[in-house]
């Protein structure tokens, strides 16, 4: 057979799901690395084979295997002594890594990509993320928002950050809090308070404000959020401001229509309603039934 024919069959069998255990472990010894890599990479592979291939001589092979899900913890352990910073930064992300070795990483000597990893991984204990917050690095920082296990009791201090893109994850962050809205809805960077007027979180309180920002993209977005105030809407609507009067008037005839059943084609009935409390109202409000009689559709 071809011999590169052969090294194609031995990749497919080492990246197969289904590959038969005493073949991978074969295939684990292989000559070719990038078959090797295939099978440290291969989540199907026995836990034995994930250990012989965590001593293997090349640098990528063990990043594979401390990338792999199905890696055991005391392999893990293992390789957090790797003399490779990216197979240890694998085994800091790595959600099956033993806690006193996580700890351990907040202390090495070679910290930027190690932390940033230990902020990211959902399995890393709070104090030790804790710690990380009090470093004070810009990536670290932006990592814990990202992290769905960052205690809301971080993210003032993160709000606080100098970096916009940090203070922007705290509004992202699945642990924001209202008042943390609230407060970032006023940042100085325009980033962040678009961030803020996509929220499904944010308040209608400050929704309503942020309809009158200086940013038209902070604007547009406020105008079109779900939750912000029909009456904020009607007052956009009747400013000064072209472009913000005319997307106020469009995000109202679209609710109207909505509510109502109103063709939004229909401006006279439109307008009637519009020109009134239409929030307060419900189908069988008089109001409401007169402009339905005006709908062609009616």
């Amino acid at each position: 057979m071809d011999p590169e024919a052969t090294v194609r069959k031995r990749k497919a069998a080492a990246r197969g799901l289904r590959t038969p255990a005493d073949v991978l472990a074969g295939l684990a010894c292989d000559e070719d690395v990038d078959v090797r890599h295939l099978v440290a990479r291969n989540v199907s592979a026995p836990v034995d084979v994930l250990a012989a291939l965590a001593r293997d001589g090349d640098e990528a092979v063990r990043y594979c295997v401390a990338s792999n899900g199905s890696t055991q913890a005391d392999v893990l352990a293992g390789l957090a002594g790797d003399r490779e910073t990216s197979v240890q930064s694998a085994v800091a992300k790595h959600p099956s890594t033993p806690v006193d070795v996580l700890i351990a990483f907040v202390g090495n000597g070679r910290p930027s990509l190690l932390w940033k990893r230990l902020a990211q991984n959902p399995s890393t204990p709070v104090d030790v993320l804790e710690m990380l917050a009090e470093k004070g690095d810009l990536t670290v920082g932006y990592c814990l928002t990202t992290n769905p296990n960052t205690p809301p009791r971080l993210l003032p201090a993160l709000a606080g950050n100098d970096e916009w893109s940090v203070r922007r994850g705290v509004v992202r962050s699945p642990n924001v809090t209202v008042d943390l809205l609230a407060r970032l809805a006023s940042d100085e960077n325009p980033e962040v308070r678009l961030e803020v007027a996509w929220q499904s979180a944010t308040p209608p309180e400050v929704l309503a404000a942020l309809t009158g920002d200086t940013d038209e993209r902070v604007q547009s977005r406020a105008v079109r959020h779900p939750s912000t105030p029909s009456e904020a809407l009607v007052r956009l609507a009747k400013s000064d401001d072209t472009w913000a009067a005319e997307a106020a008037a469009e995000a109202a005839t679209s609710r109207i229509a909505v509510a109502f059943g109103v063709d939004p084609e229909n401006a006279e009935a439109i307008d009637y309603l519009r020109d009134q409390a239409w929030w307060e109202m419900t189908r069988d409000d008089p109001a409401v039934v007169i402009a339905l009689a005006l709908s062609p559709n009616a």
